[in-house]
């Protein structure tokens, strides 16, 4: 009887389970715990947050910045580095003053200098935040722990916006926050500090718990808001690409943690004592993303016909499993599904049967038919690599040819960055997955948004889009966000800045002896051994 490679993989991982060493009395159920071994989802490739909004340097971004306001578990906004925030009553004036006891990793006390030059470099490169732009006139430190925001209209999500950890507002020393170019090293002031000297790309990342770090008085720290008492001395991430090496290290108890377990392998630990499987609290939204910039993408026929042939389902099955569809949403538009802004509005686009044959004629139409483009394939990150081979063979079912240009996780990132064209070094086609925290509102939801070259990878431009967004955010009620929110989804599948390709929750595993896992995205200061 022949063996599928799912069957195999779960045969062989059970086998070595039968075999692996004990764990469990290697550490102390209470107090202090000396080292914490975890396999991230990626390698870490920036460590400026201003330049990236991957995943891996938000989580990054947790362990050694700190935010003047933070997310609870509702994800809402609530004071973390500030001790205040007061608003005037005309709505003008933001005024906040910060807590006692701040300091950053090189055990300089944190100003308001500090924190108004850092969040003038947030407003001025951050993606999420160039909504301020127009709305900020200046950002001053009125003495060394107050903070003064002056808007020239009113903007009651600015707390929202400074709570976010996407692309968020990371507090640096003055001196790095005036820097226009992306820092190599910056400077921190959470709960953990980064070992630099012990980071090697592509193999480990190092963090230390920051004695100097004082908690906020109060509840104990939910996601990214309360008391962040660090409780683990040193956190080591292993990058193992590998999902089978990364489970057997596990099992073995080489690692305490795997952050993107994979689904061929969950049933496993839950028939193996002495594991935990978490359930992410969010799931996270797959992306075929275009380059608008160069043809035949800069066609929306072109995109509208690929838009035509796309099938959830067959992505999130082809990547996750068939059998793991209780972890899968194959009916996903623009924002997380089941959440306020949620809609089936426009949907019919993606659902029915796929017409191939009418989106070859409206290739044919745009002149473009047989063209040939350049898709690039995370090779390092197994969920991405999925989604591009599905995607590669789907572009060719349309009779593109296809050039793969295979690249790990930090090439990837550098490569979406270029703005050449296809045959000087660019790009047309790359698949990610956006996560689910960043993705429940408009935002943080930078892949609808059509701000041309001033906007997320891909640069898609959208007049209609970009109105409604600030529709959105002027809006008064709830249910006037979540209208506007569904013709913005209505208008992506008409101007088709990328293709929703489903979405899927992710699973992490831990040993058991661990307490205090945050499901929205892992925040190591919570963590109990």
């Amino acid at each position: 009887m022949t063996q599928s490679r799912r069957d195999f993989l779960r045969n062989s991982a059970l086998l070595s389970a039968a075999f692996a060493m004990p764990w469990q009395m290697a550490m102390a159920q209470t107090g202090r715990t000396a080292v914490f071994k975890w396999v991230p989802h990626a390698d870490l490739a920036v460590v400026d947050p201003m330049y990236s909004t991957s995943l891996i340097t938000q989580l990054f971004s947790l362990m050694v910045f700190d935010t003047l306001f933070g997310l609870d578990e509702n994800y809402e906004p609530q004071l973390q580095m500030a001790e205040s925030h007061v608003v005037s009553d005309d709505a003008l004036q933001h005024t906040i003053v910060l807590r006692d006891g701040l300091k950053f990793h090189n055990d300089q006390d944190v100003t308001a200098a500090d924190c108004a030059a850092s969040i003038t470099r947030w407003i001025a490169r951050g993606s999420s935040a160039a909504v301020l732009q127009p709305v900020v006139e200046t950002v001053t430190a009125a003495d060394a722990k107050t903070i003064v925001i002056t808007l020239n209209a009113p903007f009651p999500l600015l707390p929202a916006l400074l709570a976010r950890p996407h692309n968020g507002c990371t507090i640096l020393p003055e001196a790095e926050a005036l820097q226009a170019e992306r820092i190599d090293r910056p400077t921190g002031s959470g709960p953990y500090k980064m070992v630099w000297d012990e980071w090697v790309q592509g193999a480990k990342v190092v963090f230390e718990r920051f004695d100097g770090y004082v908690p906020r008085e109060g509840a104990d720290a939910v996601f990214t808001a309360g008391a962040k008492v660090a409780m683990i001395d040193r956190v080591e991430w292993l990058v193992i690409p590998d999902a089978a090496t990364a489970f057997a290290s596990l099992q073995a108890g080489e690692v305490d943690g795997v952050e993107a377990m994979s689904l061929d392998f969950a049933p496993i630990l839950e028939m193996v004592p002495g594991f935990k499987l978490y359930r992410g609290a969010l799931p996270q939204i797959g992306v075929l993303r275009f380059n608008h910039l160069h043809a035949p993408f800069n066609d929306v026929r072109v995109r509208q016909a690929v838009q035509m042939v796309v099938s959830q389902q067959e992505f999130m099955y082809a990547t996750a499993g068939a059998e793991n569809a209780d972890y899968l949403d194959v009916h996903t538009g623009a924002f997380v599904p089941d959440t306020p802004m949620a809609s089936d509005r426009g949907m019919e686009a993606l659902d029915g049967p796929r017409d191939f044959d009418a989106a070859k004629a409206l290739l044919k139409e745009a002149g473009v038919y047989g063209s040939t483009i350049t898709l690039v394939d995370t090779v390092s990150v197994g969920s991405l690599h999925s989604l591009s081979l599905i995607g590669a063979e789907l572009l060719r079912k349309l009779d593109f040819d296809v050039k793969v240009e295979t690249l790990d996780w930090g090439a990837s990132l550098q490569k979406r960055e270029v703005r050449s064209a296809p045959e000087e070094g660019g790009w047309n086609v790359f698949f990610t997955l956006i996560t689910g925290v960043n993705n429940l509102d408009p935002i943080g939801q930078l892949a609808i948004r059509g701000r041309g070259e001033a906007g997320w990878f891909g640069w898609p431009t959208s007049e209609r889009i970009e109105a409604l967004y600030t529709q959105w955010i002027n809006a008064e009620t709830q249910a006037d966000r979540i209208e506007i929110a569904a013709q913005m989804q209505e208008q992506m599948f008409i101007d088709v800045p990328y293709v929703p390709l489903g979405s899927m929750y992710s699973v992490s595993a831990l040993k058991e002896n661990w307490s205090g896992v945050q499901t929205a995205m892992p925040t190591f200061y919570t963590l109990r051994g």
